[in-house]
């Protein structure tokens, strides 16, 4: 049947381009000249030790500058400027850079809407009293890669603002639209990461698309402004898929009418038109974690004093047993012969505290643990403590069953410690296991890895693990003032998390500072079944669904990478962000920022991503500078797990900057009426919403974007209400040879399980929807 689709559009009043910018006027102080110094303030990112200053020789357009080296002492800055030289203190706002007089009057808002307005002036205007013309000849000459730096000097102060103009080049179009808004990023094309050579064992290999680990200070103390390119410029790494592979045969329609959309996007699985954003987070590079084989797993080398020690269920014994040091050692993950402990308390025995020593578990081997593991420290971030595996490549995980009882704790700070290849299980937990305690029983609320920080944790690595029937997994924690900082958790399935006592997470998160979340399942997390009508809703007996309980929950938290995970089937929301006021002041402040959540898949449950909560006195900003791009959000809401009538997918709640770029979402179940697409509210303002496309939500539009907040602009989003005979999943999984997703997640699961060398690469499930996308609004424009 035909079906009508709305193209909304919201157009931004000073837009990039895909060439170079050139700059006739800019935004400066009345005295600003040819050699007046521009200085850059950033709060969060900027460094005192590391920034330089700037001419118009060798930066462009300040307002819309990247990879600059800033300071991070306003004071600081205001020492060095030169009034009488015309000196330009520019301070970062979420993703703009703004007059440092502007902001320091709490005029940014008016400041911000007189640089769009100046967009509009002729070069004549631009030369008025109250303007400063910049000649072309001072910027004719475009600068290759990074700007260099000049010397500065000392000053007072900085002059009143006035208003210039900036022309631009041709304009870019993106794919299957009619607009020219222009969204580019503002680099050459030679603007490449490159990959890090260091020989340091922690250094970052960044070949998925992060930053260089020897990113020069320019580029590590800058957060670029505008991020959305026609097409995606990184190069993910090639990874090793679960072997569900891709095809072109989908599941066919039982419509059989000429206009059916399903019958016109069955044989196309191409992406590559797919217009996708180009992410920017220079935080990245200050996440210290392993170097990496060309499969992506991490390389894990000993340290010149580790000492090993080795236990093995089925051929150990704690009296003949022996420790050993890496030089005696061919391989440490598969040594030929070796004298293994039998039981994980004695072995344990032999681990130091601030020693870089290993305690690796045999391959394929089951260990009963009797008693909870009290955490020691690694030796520093180069040379951790090591919980781990070894034996034959192939073999399955070693298991560690704690029945219903915690595995591992740490009290105040305890640091540099990794956790590789092993499969944690609660048996006692597991409703379907024969030690299954019963609902009535003594279910406890046990997690794996629980760690406070009293002061400063440091250096968690959390890899290839399979967490299995608790309560929580790593849940991290920090007292007042401390923090949790370079947190890594990467390719491990954190499954059935539930607690008949309290709230239940897969991951819970608290004031971390810099943490790398990258190619894990969260699945079926917070709850092991759905409420019956008839019960109190949020009642926990029977481990029922609550909507307290998220696959990921993470709070007051900063610097995060959040990348190509799956988050599926959790109790209420995949990925949970709370930036919590205090209570005392009541004032709302920014405990939250530098949150880049790309490529993930966001499958079932009653929301998506939620970054709005929790506590909230509605008079200020709460988040900065948050990017969401490039997701997959499918069928949220279709099981209802807590019963309520609910699809939210995104929420974005006073944030003070924000992207939300090139996302997919789609398929809500046709009975709900209580969803939607993208809700920005609150204090929200300066966030671009670009490039999004909303497939069969029932809805025309998201009737609480746009509302009242300011500067929040869009285009590019397209709402296709209602597309009979399509549910982008469901085909998706049908071309996998399964008949509802259920069985395609369990069926994943179960070949990670037998297969600990592989992990669950995203791109195909996301290439397929968005193929799939592209193909639909292809449809509805040869209908239209």
């Amino acid at each position: 049947m035909y079906m009508k689709y709305k193209l909304f559009l919201v157009f931004f009043g000073m837009f990039l381009t895909a060439g170079q910018l050139f700059a006739d006027c800019i935004v400066t102080n009345n005295k600003f000249n040819e050699s007046s110094r521009i200085i850059f303030v950033n709060p969060y990112n900027g460094s005192d030790q590391l920034a330089k200053t700037y001419t118009l020789n060798n930066i462009r357009n300040p307002y819309q500058a990247n990879n600059v080296a800033a300071f991070e002492s306003i004071e600081k800055a205001k020492l060095l400027a030169n009034a009488s030289n015309g000196d330009l203190i520019l301070i970062k706002t979420g993703r703009q850079w703004t007059n440092y007089q502007a902001w320091e009057d709490k005029k940014l808002s008016d400041f911000n809407k007189e640089v769009m307005k100046a967009n509009s002036l002729t070069q004549g205007e631009c030369q008025g009293e109250s303007l400063t013309w910049v000649p072309s000849s001072v910027i004719e000459t475009i600068p290759s890669g990074n700007p260099s730096a000049t010397e500065y000097s000392s000053g007072n102060g900085s002059d009143s603002v006035t208003l210039a103009r900036t022309q631009e080049t041709e304009s870019l179009r993106f794919p299957n639209t009619q607009t020219n808004d222009r969204y580019s990023d503002d680099r050459s094309a030679s603007t490449t990461s490159s990959s890090s050579t260091s020989n340091n064992r922690f250094s970052r290999n960044n070949s998925g698309g992060g930053s260089s680990s020897q990113a020069s200070s320019e580029t590590t103390q800058s957060t670029r402004q505008n991020l959305i390119e026609k097409s995606s410029t990184r190069n993910f790494r090639n990874s090793v898929s679960e072997k569900l592979t891709l095809n072109d045969t989908d599941a066919t329609s039982d419509n059989n009418q000429s206009d059916s959309v399903a019958e016109t996007v069955t044989d196309v699985v191409d992406s590559s038109n797919y217009p996708q954003c180009e992410v920017d987070a220079p935080w990245r590079a200050a996440i210290q974690t392993y170097p990496q084989d060309s499969n992506g797993w991490s390389i894990i080398t000993p340290d010149s004093e580790t000492r090993i020690v080795y236990v093995s269920s089925t051929d150990g014994n704690d009296s003949t047993a022996k420790t050993y040091l890496s030089a005696e050692l061919d391989n440490p993950f598969n040594p030929k012969t070796i004298q293994p402990y039998k039981t994980i308390e004695k072995a344990y025995e032999q681990i130091r505290d601030g020693k870089p020593d290993w305690i690796l578990f045999k391959k394929g081997d089951v260990f009963e643990l009797k008693n909870k593991i009290w955490l020691k420290s690694g030796k520093s971030q180069a040379a951790h403590l090591v919980f781990g595996a070894y034996g034959d490549k192939g073999t399955k995980r070693p298991i560690i069953d704690s029945y219903t009882a915690d595995v591992m704790q740490g009290i105040k700070d305890r640091s540099f410690i990794t956790v590789v290849g092993i499969e944690f299980y609660a048996s006692g937990r597991d409703p379907k296991s024969s030690s299954f305690v019963g609902w009535t029983g003594d279910l406890q609320s046990p997690v794996v890895f629980a760690n406070v920080s009293g002061k400063f944790v440091q250096g968690l690595h959390f890899e290839n693990n399979r967490f299995n029937f608790f309560a929580g997994t790593v849940v991290l924690g920090a007292m007042t003032g401390a923090i949790n900082q370079n947190i890594v958790i990467r390719r491990n399935q954190i499954l059935n998390s539930y607690s008949t006592k309290s709230h239940s997470q897969g991951i819970f998160l608290s004031k971390i500072n810099s943490a790398l979340i990258e190619e894990n399942i969260f699945d079926h997390n917070g709850w092991y079944q759905q409420r019956p009508l008839n019960v109190a809703i949020n009642t926990k007996d029977y481990g029922y669904a609550t909507f307290f309980n998220h696959n990921v929950y993470i709070e007051n938290s900063s610097n995060l990478i959040i990348e190509k995970n799956l988050s599926s089937r959790s109790s209420s929301i995949g990925m949970k962000f709370t930036s919590n006021s205090d209570s005392a002041t009541k004032i709302d402040a920014i405990n939250s920022y530098n949150i880049l959540l790309n490529k993930n898949i966001i499958v079932e449950g009653e929301v998506g991503f939620s970054i709005g909560g929790n506590t909230d006195f509605d008079n200020g900003y709460r988040w900065d500078n948050i990017q969401i791009t490039n997701n997959v959000l499918s069928n949220i809401g279709r099981t209802q797990p807590t019963n309520r009538n609910i699809a939210f997918n995104i929420e974005a709640n006073d944030w003070q900057s924000g992207l939300i770029c090139g996302n997919t979402v789609s398929d809500n179940a046709a009975e709900l009426t209580n969803t939607y697409g993208l809700k920005v509210i609150g204090h929200t303002r300066d966030t671009q919403i670009v490039n999004n496309n909303y497939v069969n939500l029932g809805i025309d539009k998201d009737s609480s974007v746009l509302d009242s907040a300011e500067n929040v602009t869009g285009s590019n989003n397209i709402y296709l209400s209602k597309v009979d005979n399509v549910n982008l999943l469901d085909m998706f999984v049908a071309s996998q040879g399964f008949s509802d997703y259920q069985s395609y997640v369990l069926s994943v699961l179960n070949n990670l399980k037998n297969n600990p060398e592989s992990y669950y690469n995203v791109d195909n499930i996301i290439n397929y929807i968005n193929a799939k996308t592209i193909n639909v609004k292809q449809t509805f424009e040869l209908k239209e």
